[in-house]
């Protein structure tokens, strides 16, 4: 991630259940961790996960996979993953700053480079950076898997047309105004972005959250608006308005309104050295 002074949630025991609710209800949505156009019959692949966060998908693509796949996580601070005693001897976790040069031992390193969510620190120009990193970190004909929200599509479901959703519409132009459209272009042309980097576009699947997920992810709403609560209070910033929005969404989340989240996945293949020459 971009900076610890530029990430807006919290880090705390909330976060790291938040960050695991939300792996399985992605999960859910999509019905697979690894994207099924990415081969992984080689039985020594190494795979690479960028903000691993509590290194959930990481440890759950472990479980599928032999011991003899290399699983390394990557993440700016590694305060929600678990403690080296609880890895598998398989795994190996890193601090590193995905705006900072690639560590030398991960230059071409990986057959398969995962990341996810990264619209809250990534704008236009540090997405760009980001991007040339990853490809930095993949073997030539290596593959890339990017998981990412859409907030600018995001939009609340009401049941019935008499109960207000004024708090989700002020939480949706809250998270707008931490990532505003303008600097964020990147994250609505995902597989354009990634195709003007040379990659090849092998998948890309884009998914609103069914109305049943919706509402079973009404309590990650509710954790989000905590952790960005506490991120700002970390960084000494005003709560006032984040608790008047908590308290609208709570009361309408009662009445049935939740929110409608869209995700993206998009896949993508760096050239192999013969597909490299053939381009030149």
């Amino acid at each position: 991630m971009a900076s610890d002074s530029t990430y807006v949630l919290s880090r705390g025991p909330a976060e790291v259940t938040r960050l695991i609710l939300q792996h399985f209800l992605w999960k859910k949505m999509y019905g697979y961790v690894i994207h099924p156009r990415i081969p992984v019959e080689n039985p020594h692949l190494r795979i690479a996960d960028i903000g691993t966060g509590t290194a959930t998908w990481l440890l759950e693509v472990g479980e599928s996979l032999p011991e003899t796949v290399h699983l390394d996580g990557f993440d700016i601070s590694l305060e929600t993953t678990p403690p080296v005693g609880y890895l598998p001897s398989n795994m190996t976790l890193y601090s590193w700053n995905i705006l900072d040069p690639v560590p030398q031992h991960a230059i071409e390193a990986y057959d398969i480079v995962h990341i996810r969510h990264f619209i809250l620190v990534l704008d236009d120009t540090k997405a760009a950076i980001a991007l040339d990193h990853l490809l930095q970190l993949m073997k030539p004909g290596g593959f890339l898997q990017w998981d990412e929200w859409d907030l600018y599509a995001c939009r609340s479901v009401a049941r019935s047309m008499s109960v207000s959703t004024d708090g989700h519409d002020e939480l949706k132009h809250l998270t707008w105004q931490i990532i505003p459209h303008d600097n964020h272009k990147w994250i609505t042309n995902c597989s354009g972005f990634l195709s003007d980097a040379s990659l090849q576009i092998m998948a890309q699947e884009t998914l609103e959250t069914p109305a049943h997920l919706a509402w079973l992810s009404q309590p990650l709403i509710m954790e989000t608006i905590l952790s960005m609560k506490a991120g700002l209070k970390n960084q000494d910033g005003d709560t006032k308005e984040i608790d008047q929005i908590f308290f609208k969404v709570q009361n309408e989340t009662k009445k049935g309104i939740a929110m409608n989240l869209k995700g993206c996945i998009v896949v993508c293949k760096k050239a192999d050295a013969q597909e490299a020459r053939l381009a030149d």
